[in-house]
């Protein structure tokens, strides 16, 4: 009688056990689920871009209190460069050949030699990488050799 008592009460220690296990789990889950919602709303109201817009309105701020000259907008592109690098974005290398996975050609000039062929002679707007995976291409002129004929 008494080690059938025993073996119930084992059991039932075990059931406890395993339903604490579950409890715990089960509340890690919640908790993961709570700070993800969090994060949701955060975004969706923009509050996880507060500082990123501060800085950008920094830049903002001093081309518009100051007289507009070639350095203060090199100045000003540096900062913004600066601002988006720290949050993940990067300019898309280019050069020296064309690379159709980040360029997209928006022109052509004669290439003077076949090893200038593919070379990248002018970049009518720069591209970004955002994490490392493409968010915009750079608009580039490449040099091709002319079509016999």
């Amino acid at each position: 009688m008494m080690s059938t008592l025993d073996e119930v009460l084992r059991a039932l220690e075990q059931g406890r056990d395993a339903l604490s296990g579950q409890i715990a789990e089960q509340r890690s889950v919640l908790a993961a689920l709570k700070s993800n919602a969090l994060e949701v709303t955060s975004l969706a109201t923009g509050r996880a871009y507060t500082d990123l817009f501060k800085e950008l309105l920094l830049a903002l701020d001093r081309l518009r209190a100051e007289e507009l000259t070639e350095e203060l907008r090199d100045s000003v592109v540096e900062e913004f460069l600066e601002v988006l690098g720290r949050r993940g974005l990067s300019p898309v290398d280019n050069g020296p050949k064309l690379d159709l996975h980040h360029h997209e050609v928006a022109g052509t000039v004669d290439a003077s030699s076949p090893e200038e062929d593919g070379d990248i002679v002018g970049v009518l707007r720069e591209g970004y990488l955002l994490g490392g995976a493409l968010l915009r291409p750079s608009r580039v002129v490449v040099a091709r050799m002319p079509r016999e004929g």
